[in-house]
């Protein structure tokens, strides 16, 4: 038997749902949330499914520029190794 990986559509959806339709969060404690996730990523431990999600429901530019900076650090850190 082969080892596959079952992806969970649904999941994802609800997410990535979840995030877009989440008004209640204040312009605050949305930045305090994101620059949590990218500190996390800054110190190269795994995001979650939810995490994740968070990001890519950003649609504020300065903070998407902080996410790619944060990409690209990412990146360039993981191919030192």
């Amino acid at each position: 038997m082969t080892n596959m990986l079952i992806i969970n559509e649904k999941k994802i959806y609800d997410t990535l749902a979840a995030n877009e339709t989440n008004t209640a969060e204040t312009n605050t404690s949305l930045r305090a949330r994101i620059h949590d996730i990218l500190d996390k990523a800054h110190e190269l431990h795994g995001l979650t499914l939810e995490e994740t999600s968070a990001l890519l429901a950003i649609d504020d530019p300065e903070l998407q520029e902080e996410i790619f900076d944060t990409a690209r650090q990412v990146k360039e850190e993981s191919l030192r190794w």
